[in-house]
């Protein structure tokens, strides 16, 4: 597709969601579609406008959808990715804090022994290390890098993923170092 059929759908979404009442079981899933749609177009177009767009829907959609909803998880990943995207940009320590309570709450409604667990272990450890870096907090940082070794252990070892676990680890641990010394 191209950015026309982006434009497209959210003048699309705009019109359902004005068609449907906001208690309308599928008015918040059509507004988390169109935050989608926002947020497909700020990757393409890098305006932060359509970011803001994107986190003021997926914010929408998230208060039409209480803990409980099947969709629930869904819309915090993608808020999440919005406010990191935004905290990127501008640096924010709002942006930050907020998207790590997304992400605590994803973990809270993850079980166990879910495959996708160690997902939420590594995105919270990375946004610690974000945070710690801004506040010098020690706490943040022993904390990101518990997550880190934690989602190691349930990474699979094929995973893709897993040596962008180890450099933020190791990240972490040389910025403690840094900070502390011999500390640890």
């Amino acid at each position: 597709g191209d950015a026309l059929d982006l434009d497209q759908a959210i003048t699309l979404y705009e019109e359902v969601i004005v068609a449907y009442p906001s208690g309308d079981i599928d008015h918040a899933t059509y507004t988390h579609e169109l935050a989608r749609c926002y947020f497909n177009r700020f990757c393409i177009a890098q305006d932060l406008r359509d970011l803001e767009e994107s986190i003021i829907h997926d914010r929408r959609a998230l208060s039409l959808q209480p803990p409980g909803h099947p969709d629930r998880l869904q819309t915090l990943d993608t808020l999440y990715i919005s406010l990191n995207n935004r905290f990127r940009e501008l640096e924010s320590r709002d942006d930050l804090d907020e998207a790590m309570k997304l992400k605590r709450e994803a973990l809270s409604l993850t079980p166990e022994n879910s495959p996708k667990r160690w997902t939420y272990l590594r995105s919270i450890g990375e946004l610690l290390i974000d945070r710690s870096r801004l506040s010098q907090s020690h706490d943040d940082l022993d904390e990101a890098i518990s997550l880190l070794q934690e989602s190691l252990t349930l990474i699979p070892d094929y995973h893709q993923s897993k040596p962008g676990i180890f450099e933020h680890l190791a990240r972490a641990l040389n910025y403690r170092y840094d900070r502390c010394g011999d500390r640890h």
